[in-house]
């Protein structure tokens, strides 16, 4: 369904130009992506006009969807690279080499909530917050694939991190050696990614009369490290996240008390929507025959 809406979709303002025989909307988004080395950003309300169930699947379940786009959306970039290089005649020897990875990032939610308004049923789900920025961290590696030899056999294994933990292997998977609590952690063969702490605080005009500004944590990665700074209006979407706290940093025993954060996606700075998010919210209104 993705699919389709990435080769078919069209806001309003494309119509006169899918007439004279443009490409969709997505999919001049999608080269002009590729080409610039950036990350696809998807309008949600645009997605919701093409397929509610998809928007809501979305909404519910990011951590297995937002994946899923990525790898359709790279696959449909590299059937464009390759239907180009047939129509231009090329041996398509440049096609051959596995086309970067796209990431997609949704924005525009149809429901964008304030700080003190995220409950329990919002975790795990992508959410839209707006507020000002307090604060940003310095950039610090975070691991994202570790990479383990055996100190036995020198045989060696890569693990992917799963939502912050590391699935340490606990014995050699060679054949022929198995040896358990042998398998050490190789640091300069670690595969790392940028990333940034940022607090973000209620606007001051959401703040009820005579309460204190509620404030929540985010963390950026990759391309949205230092994308913003102390003192821009901000809507953020990403997915609201909960962890439990420990007892003690280096004990693993922790508390019934969860610490809430939100893992960013997409950052838009009040004042940087663009023409078709516009239309779209008045097309949305007037269907709905309501306005925001």
């Amino acid at each position: 369904d993705f699919c389709r809406f990435l080769r078919g979709y069209a806001p309003r303002r494309d119509a006169a130009r899918l007439a004279t025989g443009a490409e969709p909307y997505y999919v001049r988004a999608l080269r002009a992506a590729h080409g610039n080395g950036v990350a696809l950003d998807v309008n949600c309300r645009h997605l919701h006009a093409h397929s509610k169930d998809l928007y809501q699947n979305l909404v519910r379940y990011p951590q297995e969807v937002v994946p899923i786009m990525d790898l359709v959306a790279t696959e449909e970039l590299a059937r464009l690279r390759l239907e180009d290089a047939m129509e231009l005649g090329t041996d398509g020897a440049d096609q051959d080499a596995e086309p970067p990875r796209i990431q997609v990032r949704p924005y525009n939610l149809r429901e964008v909530h304030d700080l003190r308004d995220l409950d329990p049923e919002n975790i795990d789900q992508l959410v839209a917050v707006a507020g000002m920025v307090t604060r940003t961290s310095a950039i610090v590696p975070d691991l994202k694939q570790a990479h383990y030899r055996c100190i036995v056999c020198g045989g060696s294994v890569d693990v992917l991190i799963d939502r912050g933990r590391v699935d340490e292997p606990t014995k050699c998977a060679r054949p022929g050696c198995g040896a358990k609590g042998a398998m050490e952690l190789v640091h300069n063969r670690c595969v790392f990614t940028d990333k940034q702490v940022v607090r973000l605080q209620e606007a001051p005009s959401a703040i009820p009369e005579g309460e204190t500004p509620h404030t929540s944590t985010l963390f950026a990665f990759d391309d949205l490290v230092d994308a913003v700074r102390p003192g821009d209006r901000v809507e953020v979407t990403g997915i609201f996240r909960a962890i439990p706290r420990r007892v003690h940093p280096r004990v693993r025993t922790v508390k019934a008390l969860f610490r809430t954060y939100v893992d960013a996606i997409h950052y838009r700075k009040k004042g940087d929507e663009r023409d078709d998010v516009i239309d779209t919210i008045r097309g949305d209104d007037d269907d709905e025959g309501k306005t925001d």
